[in-house]
């Protein structure tokens, strides 16, 4: 088990390439070279086979536990995906190989969100890596749908979505506070002990 405190200071850049009207409608500018931000990345799993499915663990707000695999590479032509974020939680999440995983848990002492923590899946020669963002951005392709025809409604999606804009450029200039726990187990899921630790950190930023 490993606990983080992470103080990060995000500098300040000139405002750049803004749009006038949404830049009115929110009240500010801000510079849109800004991508992605990476305050804390964690490489989960590196070069692994294809043939091994990486599975998303996640507790909801009820308590309940659930998961989803990330084998998005076998629907719509997906090699890999960009950012990943289908696991809204109060309190952590947890990847697994289906023989050994590593649970990432955030303290509500500090910054804290119900999608506090964006994966990426690169696909390289037949090989996945896994990384975890946590109170970070990522940004770039966007998924690949098996029902697109002529692929005019993904064009459209992508020029008038503004969700699907990164949201970078909000993190310039700002300061961030926040905790994780970082643990690894064995095992196909995270085991009920572990998941208590990591609610009760969430709860109160300190170990039981």
């Amino acid at each position: 088990v490993l606990c983080l405190d992470c103080l990060v200071e995000y500098p300040s850049t000139k405002e750049h390439g803004y749009d006038n009207l949404k830049a009115q409608r929110l009240g500010r500018t801000w510079d849109e070279r800004w991508k992605q931000v990476a305050p804390c990345e964690i490489i989960a799993f590196e070069t692994i086979p294809l043939t091994t499915t990486i599975t998303v663990w996640k507790e909801d707000f009820g308590g309940a536990v659930s998961s989803y695999p990330l084998d998005y590479y076998a629907y719509g032509g997906n090699k890999g995906l960009c950012s990943i974020n289908n696991h809204v939680t109060p309190s952590w999440i947890a990847l697994s190989d289906g023989s050994s995983g590593l649970l990432i848990a955030q303290s509500h002492k500090h910054l804290h969100g119900f999608a506090f923590c964006p994966l990426r899946q690169t696909i390289t020669d037949g090989k996945q890596t896994i990384t975890a963002n946590p109170f970070g951005t990522y940004w770039g392709e966007q998924y690949t749908y098996p029902a697109r025809t002529t692929g005019w409604g993904r064009t459209a999606a992508l020029l008038t979505a503004e969700h699907l804009h990164s949201s970078a450029p909000s993190y310039a200039g700002e300061q961030v506070h926040f905790s994780l726990l970082l643990a690894t187990y064995q095992g196909s899921r995270p085991p009920k002990e572990l998941c208590l630790t990591a609610r009760v950190f969430s709860e109160t930023g300190e170990l039981p």
